[in-house]
């Protein structure tokens, strides 16, 4: 999805497993946001612009925004290290983390597989096609500026100082919640698994300056 404000002119692009609800739900409570599109859109049978997983070129094509308006507005959205969200996706889908016991009945995409073969599953068609991914590119592609995962509230608060809002918001204001963070994600990657994303990913590494041994700032 993307949310949209017309009165303080921004689009933010939200990019599954970024930790992006804090900030969605911020945009739309207090700084007048709303979601674009609220529904998907469709014509022909084709589904030009979805609802969820919105990118920049879905709402140019599906003309939700003319070219001039979406230029004129401040674009963001959340990027996060591959190797850490494919851990959040495995565990999301399934998986336990190494030396946990599999539950009984195990549901999702992951359950009763190791990292390394889910890994090697789910990539199955990039890899016979021998194409990259640009799964979070496709979200990054066209905006103005991106959000770290890790550094999430400092991001925000670049994003507040473009728009002109003074008041400081936090996105995370419960003192015992203070959100999502970095997963201890090298427990689960082998030699192999790590050689696999970094050809796999290696333009969202390259771009976002990323790596396996990316400091943990979270």
């Amino acid at each position: 999805m993307a949310v949209f404000c017309e009165r303080l002119r921004y689009l933010f692009f939200v990019n599954p497993l970024t930790g992006s609800q804090a900030i969605t739900r911020t945009l739309m409570e207090q700084l007048h946001g709303e979601l674009m599109p609220p529904e998907d859109v469709v014509r022909r049978g084709k589904v030009l612009a979805r609802r969820q997983n919105t990118t920049p070129k879905m709402l140019l094509m599906a003309e939700l925004l003319a070219k001039s308006e979406f230029d004129d507005l401040l674009k963001f959205t959340v990027v996060r290290n591959p190797f850490d969200l494919l851990v959040a996706r495995f565990l999301k889908q399934g998986g336990v983390r190494p030396g946990d016991d599999a539950p009984e009945e195990g549901s999702g995409k992951a359950a009763g597989l190791s990292f390394s073969t889910w890994l090697n599953k789910t990539h199955e068609a990039m890899l016979s096609e021998q194409r990259e991914s640009r799964a979070q590119l496709q979200y990054a592609d066209q905006v103005d500026m991106v959000i770290r995962f890790e550094a999430q509230q400092a991001g925000f608060d670049e994003v507040l100082k473009r728009l002109g809002v003074k008041e400081p918001l936090r996105l995370y204001p419960d003192p015992e919640k203070p959100g999502p963070k970095t997963l201890d994600y090298r427990r689960f990657y082998g030699d192999e698994d790590v050689a696999l994303v970094a050809r796999l990913y290696a333009k969202t590494l390259s771009r976002f300056g990323y790596s396996f041994d990316s400091e943990k700032t979270a």
